[in-house]
Formats: C-alpha cells, sequence, structure tokens
C-alpha cells in the first residue's frame, strides 16, 4: 500500500509540475494586500500594509512578483536609495512554502539585479538575514552575496542577530 502511495504522488507531483508556468513581473500597489499576506505566512517579522505601498510606488519598477496561474506565491522587494541605484537594498524576498524548492527565490532575486544592472552597471546591493536561517544564506552566497557584518539581536520574535550581506555588480 505504501508503494501505491508514493508512485501516486510522484505522478501527481510530476503532473503539477508540467502543468505550473512560473512568470514573473513588476508588482503594483494593489498588489501590496497579497504580499502582506505571503510575508506574514513566512516570516515572523511583518511590515504595515502602507509601507508595502510605500516601497511599491518608489520602487516597483526593481521589484518582482513570481505567478502561478495569474496568483502570487512569491516576490522579491528592492529598494533603491536615489534615482541612480547606486545602493539597493532587498527588503524583502519570500515564497510561498508550498511552492518552495522551484527555483523561485533565486529567479526572483536574479531578476531584481538584472534590473537594477540595466539601469546601473556598478551597484551596490545589501540585504540582511537572520544568521539562524540557512536555506536563506545559501541561497545568497550561491548568488554572490557576502556576509559584511552583524546587527546584534537586528530581529524580534525570537531576538536573533541579523547577517548583513552584500553583494556588488
Amino acid at each position: 500500500m505504501k508503494f501505491i502511495l508514493l508512485l501516486l504522488k510522484k505522478k501527481i507531483f510530476s503532473f503539477n509540475k508540467q502543468e505550473m508556468q512560473i512568470t514573473y513581473s513588476h508588482p503594483t500597489t494593489s498588489d501590496a494586500e497579497v504580499l502582506d499576506k505571503i510575508n506574514r505566512s513566512c516570516m515572523p517579522e511583518n511590515y504595515d500594509v502602507s509601507d508595502w505601498r510605500l516601497i511599491l510606488s518608489l520602487n516597483g519598477n526593481i521589484s518582482f512578483v513570481a505567478k502561478i496561474n495569474n496568483e502570487i506565491v512569491g516576490y522579491c522587494l528592492c529598494l533603491s536609495d536615489n534615482f541612480l541605484y547606486e545602493k539597493c537594498t532587498i527588503v524583502s524576498l519570500a515564497v510561498l512554502k508550498d511552492h518552495r524548492k522551484l527555483s523561485i527565490g533565486t529567479k526572483l532575486l536574479l531578476k531584481c539585479i538584472v534590473a537594477v544592472k540595466n539601469k546601473n552597471k556598478s551597484a551596490i546591493f545589501t540585504l540582511q538575514c537572520r544568521e539562524s536561517n540557512e536555506n536563506a544564506l545559501k541561497l545568497y552566497k550561491h548568488l554572490g552575496f557576502q556576509v559584511t557584518g552583524r546587527e546584534v539581536s537586528y530581529y524580534n520574535n525570537p531576538i536573533e542577530d541579523g547577517l548583513i550581506l552584500k553583494r556588488t555588480i
């Protein structure tokens, strides 16, 4: 019986994977509530919806969302310090749990990097990550980010240091 269930799971999973078409686009301010919902389901720290709208109105053109069947399943929010795009911060990156391990997070972050690179060939990206978030750290290091510092007790819920990571393009 276990063997049959295992075969069914594999068949269903491969069927879903074939049917799944992931698209990427820039978010709009009307996506703020959806991004907030994803953020709240993925992370213990959350922004106010008005913060989402502000970031999207300022830098929606260097941020991205991933959609499956026209529903947002992940996002990468990038914020530039000015219109020259010299210094950019990855404010938040999240993918819904059911859609992880499909390289969505990697593609979202790369799309932000390319969007900034198209505006300025030599930008510096900064982000912060919980020290215990091994999967995120692995992704960031794989994409060329390096740990450059530490913010003691940066995160709440639970209290934890935040690692500062940077990448220059």
